[in-house]
């Protein structure tokens, strides 16, 4: 087979045209094979280079998604299953890329923590668990995640318990203190500082029983009466959460 003409053809690679049909080679391929002094090459070396074109074209791939953004091996992986289905050379890909050090978990953990922290308010229990799942070594995420201290912890929870309080129209301070436990262990924050935080906080859910009292009379005076309503006016007061403290 004759290697008539090559031509550059920008992004690390060239174009060849072999007999009369056009093949698209790396860089890589070209120098280490000295491609462009050849004038002859074989059906079986021209098979052998396409095969070995196919990791660079991965490898190539892998680096132009993380010049986008930082990713983990696993994550890697998993965009570039999108592209490709050789999963030999994507894994031998990732290989390179990461001894290159373009793949940095330290860094990459460090910079997931901030935004987790910062932009999603997310707590240590649930970013720890999301970057065991991205494939990050638990001990490098819990060295990254001493950001993470005690009085940062106890700074959001309060920070999101005043906020609750103060947007409650309709729940009970025991329905209410059951939403905030369970929102914030669904974030990932420690339950034993969601309720010793929950304990320093004062609730008044007076007024909002009151209205709640009202609202259900209104609605079970026109089904019910005496004894009946007393008793079905309980039921549903105890359900929402109100209930007499001293029964």
């Amino acid at each position: 087979m004759i290697i008539k003409k090559y031509k550059y053809i920008g992004k690390n690679k060239y174009e060849l045209t072999i007999d009369d049909e056009n093949k698209i080679f790396y860089e890589d391929i070209i120098l280490r094979y000295n491609l462009l002094l050849k004038k002859e090459i074989t059906k079986k070396e021209l098979e052998s280079l396409i095969k070995e074109n196919e990791f660079y074209e991965i490898y190539y791939k892998g680096i132009e998604i993380l010049n986008r953004r930082k990713k983990t091996k696993k994550e890697l992986k998993e965009n570039l299953k999108k592209y490709y289905d050789n999963e030999i050379q994507i894994n031998k890909a990732i290989e390179r890329i990461d001894k290159e050090g373009y793949i940095n978990n330290k860094d990459y953990s460090r910079s997931y923590i901030f935004d987790s922290m910062n932009f999603k308010n997310y707590g240590p229990y649930k970013i720890k668990k999301q970057l065991l799942d991205l494939g990050v070594e638990e001990s490098i995420i819990d060295e990254e995640l001493k950001v993470f201290t005690k009085d940062i912890i106890d700074e959001k929870i309060k920070k999101y318990i005043n906020k609750k309080v103060k947007t409650n129209t309709n729940k009970s301070e025991r329905n209410l203190k059951e939403k905030i436990i369970q929102s914030l262990i669904s974030d990932g924050y420690p339950k034993e500082d969601i309720i010793r935080n929950l304990n320093d906080i004062s609730f008044d859910d007076s007024t909002i029983e009151k209205k709640e009292y009202e609202k259900l009379y209104k609605k079970l005076s026109n089904k019910y009466s005496g004894k009946e309503l007393e008793l079905k006016l309980k039921q549903k007061m105890y359900q929402k959460g109100f209930y007499n403290k001293n029964d």
